[in-house]
């Protein structure tokens, strides 16, 4: 559908908003009612409408709507609640991060094809006027029976179908029950677009430019329909005088700036009932006004908003106005800028139940068409590349998660299966484009890593020739963007800017997984309760279909907020790489962006790949930090230089000569066999192992006969009867490693998060800071180490051995 905002009213968002007249205090006082404190009302006299005509100018109300037949409407809302349209919400108001709170009122939202509404942190998705869609245009008895499917937990009534006034409702009674809240909208709309000049001519006489005095449209989108009882559960408010609030002061937010709110109420009740004479407010629905300039509209951006009487108006008493039932009020143009309303229940001796439906027109973005054809844009420029473009994307990645997918699905399955006749296309479509933009955001990620070793010399560091030639094209690629751009450095411009937004979608995923969490869910029927955001990180761009449901995925592995983290912290290390070129510093990127993440408690299936048992050859020797996994006492003696040789039945790798090698101390164990798994992570790398220095190989010794080996025991410390020993007719050489500096570990600022075997005693390891992000390569150059001197001072006992954290 096409969705349009006026051109006058998008130049009119620029002006300065009318604020109200003043109400003359210094004339009238104010009228104190039983039960509603410091509140003018409807039953007062002049002072009333003197209110009326000044502050609250713009307030229109209709005793008696003549625009519908009551008796048609509650018909029709008791066939939708019947159907089960009618759900309460789980909000979040002060926005993710924050506490989840139930509704006290059930709602629906009913508008044009794709129409949502935003509120305290969650969308609602809308029913489309014309009722369900099936393949042939109108949903069958059973597709519409089957979207529909009650939760036992939060209605009483049974369910064997739609239930009318006759028991049993068909799909077309439900259509046309929708249809009818369509027809309402048409008469309110042309209700207001009697209003208007009035208003306008209202405001023209006081002097106000003819141009300037509305600026709104009298046209609505979207009906939300709020259904409300006199619980005793209700709070009572102070600034009601012990009232009790069904819905506390707001002003409604994501609509379109000055538009008209119409709302058309009926009540229903056993006993009683609002007639449509003069009331007691004590025994009646009443509605709440309040001056509260700049609560919405183009300048709310501005104001601090609190809920705190200080800003409200001192110069206007707040008013309440009680309307019988089949009776509808206006808030015209601006007047939901510069007023909060709420709504009173009655006293609980009143039983009684009352459905507002209320008429709006949301803001552009508020359509879901709105957010496809931005996404059809973006992906169709992929071929484009800079740092505007790429923050762009990433953006909108974001909020077609926060904004769309994840407020469909935390709304439960019974929201799902009321939806998805016609918002599953949609849905899907997002997820579509969403796939798309977590594609391109791997091909960027590729692209800056790649452009960094492109910009190295050093052909060593590349395994292939393609690789090689690959990383040189996307160094031209960036280079090309640098000088275009204008760039001063790659790093700040580029490199840094991406990983920032990465980091703000892992905190999004986090917020979001703790909030689907909250405790609140725990207390409503498990209909209410989210649905797991269904994805599946890791595979290609496809849709896979299991037998009851979709499940969408993504060919970015890491897709944890841990897992972004991560590469985040691989972007910035490559932009750092990517300003000195320099081999020795060059950064190892976390395997998440290739396969499955073991960062994320997965198995590593990239490490897995490149085995457990390499040989010396092998480019990761240069590029990688490594430990050698020594048993007890012998980790120990050779950091104390009583072992100056370390035996092994094979040789160092040549790259790994004179490196610094990380010593994994750990427990006895069974003879010739190593205690460790080839993947470490988690708790067992504090149950398994303690770091407690490093050494570096000078040289090695090929020990060819006994008579050789056993010369050097006082350098080995391996005896002669030692099953590590020289063994005749078995033994052909063992390898010495000749220990030259080492130096024990005081103050480690790097933690370990993985260990992955690469030859026999010889791991591969991963580092984390203390903030939790990850680091492949080499531990923190700052650490403090013990020289030669103190370590004879701990075995004499003047330092005290740390404990090796990982």
């Amino acid at each position: 559908m096409s969705y349009n905002t006026s051109k006058q009213n998008k130049k009119s968002r620029k002006r300065t908003s009318n604020l109200p007249p003043s109400f003359p205090s210094d004339k009238y006082g104010i009228d104190v009612i039983p039960g509603r404190k410091g509140f003018l009302s409807n039953t007062s006299a002049d002072a009333y409408r003197v209110a009326l005509e000044t502050s609250y100018e713009g307030f229109v109300s209709d005793n008696h709507f003549e625009g519908c037949q009551e008796k048609e409407i509650q018909k029709s809302l008791s066939v939708m609640d019947d159907a089960g349209l009618f759900r309460f919400d789980i909000t979040q108001p002060f926005g993710l991060g924050s506490k989840c709170a139930k509704t006290y009122v059930s709602r629906c939202l009913l508008g044009e094809e794709g129409t949502t509404y935003r509120y305290l942190g969650l969308r609602m998705f809308s029913h489309p006027w014309n009722g369900y869609h099936g393949a042939s245009g109108v949903a069958s008895d059973t597709e519409l029976h089957d979207a529909t499917i009650p939760w036992s937990a939060m209605f009483s009534h049974p369910w064997n179908g739609y239930h009318g006034a006759s028991g049993v409702a068909s799909d077309t009674e439900l259509h046309d029950a929708i249809k009818t809240i369509s027809k309402l909208n048409l008469k309110l709309e042309e209700r207001t677009k009697s209003l208007l000049p009035k208003l306008m001519d209202k405001r023209t006489r006081r002097g106000i430019n003819a141009h300037d005095a509305i600026k709104g449209r009298s046209k609505f989108d979207v009906a939300l329909i709020n259904k409300m009882d006199s619980s005793e559960e209700l709070k009572a408010e102070p600034s009601f005088g012990g009232a009790r609030c069904s819905v506390s002061w707001h002003a409604d937010s994501s609509l379109e700036h000055y538009s008209t709110i119409a709302v058309y109420q009926t009540i229903v009740g056993d006993d009683t009932r609002q007639k449509k004479s003069a009331i007691d407010p004590r025994s009646s629905w009443s509605v709440a006004l309040r001056v509260l300039h700049n609560a919405e509209g183009p300048a709310a951006a501005s104001v601090v908003k609190t809920d705190s009487t200080t800003s409200v108006s001192s110069n206007a008493p707040p008013i309440l106005t009680s309307l019988p039932s089949g009776s509808a009020y206006f808030l015209l143009d601006d007047f939901n800028h510069h007023h909060q309303h709420a709504v009173i229940a009655p006293s609980s001796s009143t039983q009684s139940v009352r459905f507002s439906s209320t008429h709006r027109l949301l803001r552009e973005g508020g359509n879901v068409s709105f957010i496809l054809q931005r996404c059809a844009t973006a992906c169709s420029n992929f071929h484009r590349k800079g740092p505007k473009i790429w923050r762009s994307e990433q953006l909108l990645l974001t909020e077609i998660e926060t904004e769309w997918l994840r407020q469909f699905y935390i709304q439960g399955e019974g929201n799902k299966r009321l939806l998805w006749k016609w918002w599953g296309k949609p849905i899907c479509q997002l997820f579509s484009y969403w796939s798309k933009l977590e594609d391109r955001t791997k091909q960027v990620i590729n692209l800056l890593i790649s452009a960094a070793k492109g910009r190295c010399t050093n052909n060593n560091i590349f395994a292939t020739k393609n690789d090689e030639r690959k990383a040189k094209k996307a160094f031209n690629s960036i280079n090309d963007i640098v000088e275009r751009s204008k760039i001063s450095c790659a790093k700040e411009c580029l490199y840094d800017p991406f990983a920032s937004l990465l980091e703000d979608r892992a905190t999004m995923r986090k917020l979001w997984a703790d909030r689907e969490k909250d405790h609140v869910f725990t207390r409503v029927g498990t209909d209410y309760r989210p649905i797991p955001f269904p994805v599946e990180f890791g595979a290609c761009n496809q849709r896979k279909k299991s037998d009851n449901d979709c499940i969408f995925q993504s060919s970015m592995v890491g897709g944890s907020p841990k897992d972004l983290q991560h590469i985040a912290y691989d972007i910035r290390a490559f932009g750092q790489f990517f300003i000195s070129t320099d081999i020795a510093k060059i950064p190892q990127e976390t395997s998440i962006l290739n396969t499955q993440s073991s960062l994320s408690r997965k198995k590593d299936t990239a490490i897995t790949e490149i085995g457990h048992n390499v040989d010396e050859k092998w480019t990761g020797w240069k590029t990688h930090q490594f430990g050698l996994e020594m048993q007890r006492p012998w980790a120990a003696l050779a950091l104390d230089k009583k072992k100056t040789i370390e035996t092994r039945s094979y040789k160092l790798p040549p790259d790994l000569m004179n490196k610094k090698i990380e010593v994994l101390e750990t427990e006895v164990g069974t003879v010739g066999v190593s205690e460790l798994e080839n993947i470490i992570e988690d708790e067992n790398l504090f149950k398994s192992i303690d770091r407690i220095g490093w050494l570096v190989v000078d040289r090695i010794i090929e020990y060819a006969s006994r008579e050789h080996f056993e010369a050097d025991e006082g350098k080995h410390l391996v005896k002669s009867d030692s099953v590590y020993g020289w063994h005749d007719g078995k033994t052909k050489v063992i390898y010495g490693w000749v220990i030259g500096q080492c130096g024990r570990y005081t103050d480690e600022k790097n933690r370990v998060v993985n260990l992955t075997r690469r030859m026999r005693s010889l791991f591969q390891i991963t580092y984390g800071d203390p903030t939790g992000d990850t680091k492949i390569g080499k531990p923190n150059e700052n650490r403090k180490k013990r020289t030669t001197k103190d370590q004879g001072k701990v075995h004499s006992g003047a330092v005290k051995k740390k404990k090796r954290r990982f």
